[in-house]
């Protein structure tokens, strides 16, 4: 309210499918006590297999707004091919090939974060795009996951280890615990530059810079991805090293949550 005196509030929520039971009271509580003031809230989220979120308790107020968010139409998906290959191959110019953006949007089927790692997979390999001969002799992954693993196969030994010991920590992860909890890293400038590296990859781009330095996978599916290329022996070993850090970072007031 003290914050909404001096100037409207924006607040942003994403993956809200996911949201445990309190959180969705507490929710639930501010939009109501927020009616009058000037305070917006914008929830992302898929619809809800959890029986306690389906019911439409914050959809049935009066000031509820819905915009459904549905596959990308054939024209929106080559705006989107457009618009991504102008920023990853500016040097590149010319007609867009017919048969990319027909194949990019079959595989894709709508969804635009597949797109971009597509297109995101060409630039990795250095194809031309607007080359139809060498666009038709790559084979193209058959899943999102199979092409995220693709890209990550790709990368060099150092960023790979980088990617999957931080996918430990889980999406957003910040600098300070990723370089503290697994120093066999390197240098802390090394993995800084790893960290940069990989944010132009557009892989972990940067979610807090400095001084509170923290990256953000760039979809959920990427972490799962790298996490689920580790083995179990591996991930057992790296959360007891990431748990002890934590433990030895923060004594007396250890993130329990984390933890857990």
């Amino acid at each position: 309210r003290s914050a909404a005196s001096e100037t409207p509030l924006l607040i942003v929520l994403e993956d809200v499918h996911w949201m445990d039971a309190l959180s969705h009271d507490l929710l639930e509580t501010l939009a109501r006590v927020s009616e009058n003031l000037p305070i917006c809230y914008v929830l992302a989220y898929r619809p809800p297999d959890i029986a306690r979120i389906q019911a439409p308790r914050l959809e049935k107020l009066s000031y509820f707004t819905k915009i459904e968010l549905r596959d990308l139409t054939a024209s929106d998906a080559e705006q989107l091919i457009r618009a991504k290959l102008a920023m990853l191959f500016p040097e590149r110019t010319g007609m867009l090939p017919r048969a990319l953006a027909d194949e990019l949007t079959l595989k894709a089927q709508g969804n635009p974060f597949f797109i971009e790692e597509l297109i995101n997979y060409l630039h990795d390999r250095g194809l031309n795009p607007y080359d139809e001969r060498a666009f038709r002799e790559l084979e193209l992954p058959a899943s999102l996951q199979t092409l995220i693993l693709s890209r990550i196969d790709q990368l060099t030994e150092p960023l790979k280890v980088t990617l999957k010991v931080a996918s430990i920590i889980g999406r957003v992860f910040p600098f300070s615990w990723l370089y503290g909890y697994y120093p066999s890293l390197g240098e802390e400038s090394a993995v800084k530059d790893q960290l940069a590296q990989l944010s132009r990859l557009d892989l972990t781009p940067l979610d807090t810079p400095d001084p509170e330095l923290a990256y953000l996978f760039k979809h959920i599916v990427t972490q799962e991805v790298a996490y689920g290329s580790l083995s179990f022996t591996t991930r057992a070993q790296l959360h007891e090293l990431l748990a002890r850090y934590l433990e030895a970072a923060y004594p007396g007031d250890a993130p329990v949550e984390i933890l857990a």
